[in-house]
């Protein structure tokens, strides 16, 4: 580096000085949000009595006060919000102006992403809403964002990140743009589909709806999942447990399967059968405890769900049923797939040549399906240099004009949808193999798509 460049540095770095300011302004920042708050739940509260006074939701579903700020679920003909009326104090700068001018940003391909939410994900779709609309609807999200480069509506929020406003916002504009012309399922009080328990469906968390789906499993068997069962004794019931997981998975369970995500697409009567065998798993170091094993492998080695292998700094090499090496867990997963379910793949195929993206012709694909697609293994995504070198990969494949998937860690139970144009076989004879299979001790000798 120049010197010149090096003393341009210097002067544009921060003062003393002005990393004091710095610290006192976000000292006096979280004051004011503190302060601002403080009031809110002032306001939340006196709201809340005043609508407790009368019946607060159908069926007497929320007889308490208490119940109603448990309530997730947002009503089309409660315009107050979820959470009993805290979303609407969260979006309290929120106008009748501001409404309209969503309006016209919310576009048809939202509109759609919507509807598929509601009719998934019925009371709780305004809090799914967000996430799909950056994916899947970009340009009404760009519109979105246009809106909020209004600084005076921006500072009315009292907020200082950026993406917190671009949530809420999202959140709340789509749940009235939506409720003007459609309704949708309403939560009831239900059985638990895991240990049946009665449990309201609008009082689990967000995060289970994200990750178990539509409202079938109490709060209670959800943190059992997180948890894992502590009452486990005995090896013998430990590598019980695993087996029953993967034979329920239809793959070998990862480490942290407690944070498996089901997907929606997934019948019932498995994902039942999923949620009770992760409810009955011991938390992974209590796996390892009992059996005497320093990690995961040495678990699934203990269960006889994997053969022997080897592991490096990264991932572990291994064999799949038909003889592959792989270099994950996650590769093995998706090689036994395609063998169970009868998917004719090539393992590690060279790329095809490209002037500028691959010209020396030595960058590899994980593996190469019969129709000519090719599939990589993403299991590392939130490295970035990973990130841009499976980036690369999709701009090989656009330029070459090749059908790619990229699959990642949360699309293994998806896998059936994922690669539907690949399969040969019925969905029987496929569960049969992959049942028979994951017991197999020795070897016989990703959600994106872009075409």
């Amino acid at each position: 580096m120049s010197s010149k460049l090096l003393s341009a540095e210097v002067s544009q770095s921060p003062t003393w000085s002005d990393n004091l300011m710095v610290v006192q302004q976000d000292r006096h920042d979280r004051k004011e949000r503190w302060r601002i708050f403080g009031r809110l739940r002032k306001r939340e509260t006196n709201v809340l009595e005043e609508r407790n006074k009368v019946e607060f939701h159908r069926d007497n579903a929320q007889s308490s006060l208490d119940m109603a700020y448990r309530d997730w679920a947002f009503y089309a003909d409660d315009p107050h919000g979820a959470l009993g009326g805290n979303v609407k104090q969260w979006c309290f700068w929120w106008s009748e102006e501001t409404q309209l001018l969503f309006d016209e940003a919310w576009g048809p391909d939202a509109d759609a992403q919507a509807d598929e939410l509601a009719d998934s994900y019925a009371f709780v779709w305004p809090w799914m809403i967000p996430n799909f609309i950056q994916s899947r609807a970009p340009d009404t999200q760009a519109r979105i964002e246009h809106i909020l480069k209004n600084r005076e509506l921006v500072a009315r929020t009292n907020q200082t990140n950026p993406l917190t406003v671009l949530y809420v916002s999202t959140l709340w504009g789509a749940f009235h743009a939506v409720r003007k012309r459609r309704s949708w399922k309403t939560p009831q009080w239900r059985n638990c589909s895991s240990c049946g328990e009665k449990f309201f469906g609008g009082e689990p968390p967000i995060w289970t709806h994200r990750q178990f789906g539509p409202a079938r499993y109490c709060e209670k068997c959800c943190l059992q999942v997180r948890r894992g069962n502590t009452a486990v004794r005995s090896s013998e019931t430990a590598i019980g447990a695993v087996r029953e997981l993967a034979s329920a998975l239809e793959m070998i369970p990862a480490q942290n399967y407690a944070f498996q995500t089901l997907p929606v697409s997934l019948p019932y009567k498995r994902c039942d059968r999923i949620v009770r065998a992760l409810c009955a798993m011991p938390p992974p170091t209590i796996s390892k405890s009992l059996l005497g094993v320093s990690d995961w492998f040495g678990v699934l080695q203990a269960a006889e769900l994997v053969d022997k292998g080897w592991r490096p700094s990264r991932g572990t090499w291994c064999r799949a049923i038909d003889g592959h090496l792989c270099r994950s867990l996650l590769e093995k997963s998706i090689d036994d797939w395609f063998s169970n379910n009868g998917v004719v793949h090539v393992n590690e195929p060279y790329w095809p040549k490209h002037p500028t993206l691959n010209p020396s012709g030595r960058k590899r694909a994980d593996w190469r399906l019969q129709s000519g697609a090719y599939v990589e293994c993403a299991g590392m995504m939130k490295s970035e240099m990973y990130y841009w070198k499976m980036h690369e990969k999709v701009t090989l494949a656009h330029a070459l004009e090749i059908r790619l998937y990229v699959v990642e860690p949360s699309d293994l139970l998806n896998l059936e949808t994922l690669f539907s144009a690949e399969l040969q076989s019925g969905p029987s004879e496929r569960a049969t193999k992959a049942r028979s299979s994951l017991l197999t001790k020795k070897p016989s000798t990703r959600r994106t798509t872009w075409s």
